[in-house]
C-alpha cells in the first residue's frame, strides 16, 4: 500500500496485515513516504499490523521496528550476518503480529 486509504482498505477486507512502502529511497520504487508517514499510518490503523518495505537497511531497521510491526528488505535480508542479528527482533515482532491477527479475526 502507498497510502493510508489503501491500508484502511486492507483492514476492511480483513487482511492479516498491510505492507506500506516505500519508506526510504530504493531503486525504481517511486518517492519514499518516510518514517513520519509510516508512524502516522500505523497509529491510525492500530491494532491492525503494518509492515514496512523499501530502502530498509542496517542503518534504519531499528527505527522501523520502533514504528511498524515488522518489515521486508530484500537486499538487507540476503546477508547471513544481518539475518542472525535480526533473528530475535523479528521473532518478537512476528509473535506480536500473530497475536493481533488472531484477535482481529475474532472481532
Amino acid at each position: 500500500a502507498h497510502s493510508l486509504e489503501k491500508v484502511r482498505e486492507a483492514k476492511l477486507q480483513k487482511a492479516d496485515f498491510a505492507v506500506f512502502s516505500p519508506i526510504f529511497s530504493t531503486p525504481n520504487k517511486g518517492e519514499p513516504v518516510g518514517l513520519a508517514k509510516l508512524r502516522e499510518v500505523c497509529e491510525k490503523v492500530r491494532p491492525f499490523p503494518v509492515l514496512a518495505l523499501g530502502g530498509i537497511n542496517e542503518t534504519n531497521y531499528k527505527a522501523i521496528l520502533e514504528v511498524a510491526d515488522g518489515f521486508g528488505a530484500i537486499r538487507f535480508l540476503n546477508v547471513a550476518e544481518n539475518l542472525r542479528k535480526l533473528a530475535g527482533e523479528i521473532s518478537r515482532k512476528a509473535a506480536k503480529i500473530a497475536k493481533i491477527a488472531k484477535k482481529e479475526r475474532k472481532d
